[in-house]
């Protein structure tokens, strides 16, 4: 039997390969775009800087597979209020680089102790129109399974989902959503443990699947 760290080794390997070569970017992330999002420009405005950001997509092992962490954020009077999202948020001025910023920020919002965290790659960046952010997705790997310690003041719940079970198409559904001004549209998401994964962090992980494909993620079947 294929001693399972040896094969963690060769996806991770393969993966970081996979996100030197040319990114999927839009294509991907396009798959999963939500109609909401064609109210605005795909792209920020020149005369108004997008603020920068960070979010990590954390592979781990998990009941002999790999695993990543999803939060739900806390309700609040905002765009994002209630949503479920890979832990992550603005760069700060301190912050030496955006993989700095998204493990600074998964230590604040789910305990990660980023000294463990081996970065792996970046995926494409997104624009979030509505709050004006860029979003820079960082996939790192933990080599143990994470206790969780979430933040409450802004983290409701954290949990985890299996890397096949994010791979398997029969989890994208479409769902009606009321959006904070009322509106109610349909969605292209993805479901989980019951949650409801759409908007930006569907797209990003529409690409990040297209980027694992790449990286012959049925050698971890």
């Amino acid at each position: 039997m294929q001693n399972p760290n040896n094969s963690f080794d060769s996806f991770l390997n393969a993966l970081e390969n996979s996100l030197f070569n040319e990114l999927p970017g839009r294509s991907a992330q396009q798959k999963l775009e939500p109609i909401s999002r064609k109210r605005f420009n795909p792209f920020p405005d020149p005369t108004k800087p997008p603020r920068e950001s960070a979010v990590l997509i954390l592979l781990f092992p998990e009941n002999d597979g790999l695993s990543t962490a999803f939060i739900k954020r806390n309700e609040y009077d905002g765009v994002h209020s209630g949503q479920v999202a890979f832990p992550g948020g603005k760069k700060e001025l301190t912050d030496v680089s955006l993989s700095f910023t998204a493990l600074r920020e998964a230590n604040e919002e789910i305990g990660i102790n980023t000294e463990d965290v081996q970065i792996i790659g970046n995926l494409s960046i997104i624009y979030i129109p509505p709050s004006n952010f860029n979003v820079q997705p960082v996939i790192g790997w933990l080599p143990y399974t994470p206790k969780f310690l979430i933040d409450p003041s802004e983290v409701s719940m954290v949990f985890s989902v299996p890397l096949n079970e994010i791979m398997m198409e029969e989890n994208i559904h479409k769902k009606t959503i009321t959006l904070g001004d009322g509106l109610n549209i349909e969605v292209p998401c993805y479901i989980f443990s019951d949650q409801i994964i759409w908007g930006a962090t569907s797209m990003i992980l529409s690409e990040f699947i297209e980027v694992v494909h790449k990286a012959d993620f049925s050698n971890l079947l």
